[in-house]
Formats: structure tokens, sequence, C-alpha cells
């Protein structure tokens, strides 16, 4: 299972069970929250070996929905960011097809990208 911090730039990483397995720390992480109406990471999910989290990191009040997804590996390590160009409100991964499925804000309101 997967969390985002929202406004504490991080994403925990759970087990089944409930345990807390890894947490991954944003690029704009500090102990000490410097900026309380940033948002950052937004919604996350897991595919088959990545994991996909929306990425905003932006005051909150001037934008509410990303509209990047970073790419990271199971050990939370950056491969790439997406960018989707239309503000991203749900993010879904289908294993059977290797797609990501996202609904967005705007037009078009769902989709897809193949991974």
């Amino acid at each position: 299972m997967v969390s985002v911090g929202r406004v504490h730039d991080t994403i925990r990483l759970f087990d089944l069970e409930g345990n807390l397995k890894k947490i991954i720390y944003g690029p704009d992480y500090t102990e000490k929250r410097h900026r309380p109406r940033f948002e950052y990471f937004c919604q996350a999910c897991i595919g088959k070996d990545e994991i996909y989290a929306s990425y905003l990191n932006e005051y909150i009040l001037e934008k509410n929905f990303a509209e990047d997804i970073v790419v990271m590996d199971l050990d939370g390590k950056y491969k790439k960011t997406l960018h989707v160009g239309k503000p991203i409100c749900g993010m879904e991964y289908n294993e059977n097809f290797n797609r990501l499925y996202l609904s967005t804000n705007d037009y078009p309101q769902f989709g897809y990208i193949q991974l």
C-alpha cells in the first residue's frame, strides 16, 4: 500500500498488514515545514515494478491538481517525470494492460498512459 504526505513531501509504503515499510522523501523535504501552504505529492499508486505519484509542489491556493507524474522504482529512486498537461484528479494502475488510467479536471476527462 502507498500513502502520500501531501503537505510533507513524502510517500509512505506499507505492507498489507498496515506496517510502515519505508518513507520516500521528496526533493523539497525538510524536517520543519518552511512552506506550510504548499502541496507536494497528491496521489500515488503502485504498478508492476514502479511507483507513480502525481506531484504538485505548489502553493495550494493557486492550483488544485497536479499535472506531472513522478515515476520511481519500488525503492523510491527517481526514474522520470511524465508531464500530462492536464489537471489530474484520479489515477489507477491496471496490471492486465500495463496502463495508468487517469481522470482529469479538463477535456478529455478520462484517458490512459500505456506504460
